[in-house]
């Protein structure tokens, strides 16, 4: 009886550990592995197992700004069984990346960016118990290549985050409530710009970029673009170049 109460309360409760087939994922790719639950020191009734997808987003208000966690998407996995004391239960899972899932491996300037897994144990009548598990977000292989384009023309990523709000153009908008940030400083024959900032949308077999760009002497202004997944470097060079014409 004594253990039961405890058990209720997170003491001697089961435990989740989620254990990740890799911690490499590209944008839109399958996030794969297994759900190990351990149990406690008594019987317990388990109703579900939930996998959140999780970044960190700044928001804005009057006052300043501050940071706050943010759910992109996930996947809920129905479990109604009984985890006795001392057992150990393996559940395997597989689900694609939300679509608006940042970028975390962009290695030049600052990268704040970061996503996660929360694995959310739900234990009736009990202390539900949680997993937290840093994933590595590589930019799909399109994204990349127009990424590469601009950067060997001579800009440079000084900054990459996370910001809370959506973006809206008159061919795509966004529906997770936050948007990743690429800031670059132009050099050379982009000198006339102030700073460009690239937000990506991997939306299946098609790419959406929203460019926003700040000319040293006025006219800012923002281009939208909506391209296939399998474009080769030439498209990308012809997409780049009419960014900045």
């Amino acid at each position: 009886m004594i253990s039961k109460v405890f058990a209720k309360m997170g003491f001697g409760s089961a435990k989740v550990d989620t254990q990740l087939d890799s911690s490499f994922v590209e944008q839109g790719g399958t996030v794969s592995g297994n759900v190990v639950i351990k149990g406690g020191n008594v019987d317990q009734d388990i109703s579900k197992v939930t996998l959140s997808v999780m970044t960190r987003a700044k928001h804005e208000n009057d006052e300043g700004y501050y940071y706050a966690d943010h759910c992109i998407g996930g996947v809920d996995i129905p479990y109604d069984c009984t985890v006795q004391a001392g057992q150990q239960i393996s559940i395997p899972f597989s689900f694609n990346l939300p679509s608006e899932t940042p970028i975390t491996t962009i290695n030049q300037g600052s990268n704040e960016s970061a996503v996660w897994i929360d694995t959310n144990l739900d234990i009736d009548f009990g202390v539900d118990s949680e997993d937290r598990d840093f994933i590595n977000v590589k930019p799909h292989h399109a994204v990349q290549k127009v990424i590469d384009v601009i950067t060997e023309s001579g800009m440079r990523v000084v900054k990459t985050d996370v910001e809370s709000g959506y973006l809206n153009t008159h061919q795509f908008s966004s529906t997770s409530g936050i948007y990743q940030e690429i800031e670059l400083k132009p050099s050379g024959m982009f000198s006339r710009f102030e700073e460009v900032e690239l937000s990506f949308i991997v939306d299946r077999d098609q790419i959406h970029l929203l460019v926003e760009l700040d000319r040293r002497f006025g006219g800012d202004g923002y281009k939208g673009y909506t391209f296939p997944a399998d474009i080769t470097k030439e498209y990308a060079n012809s997409l780049v170049s009419d960014i900045f014409s």
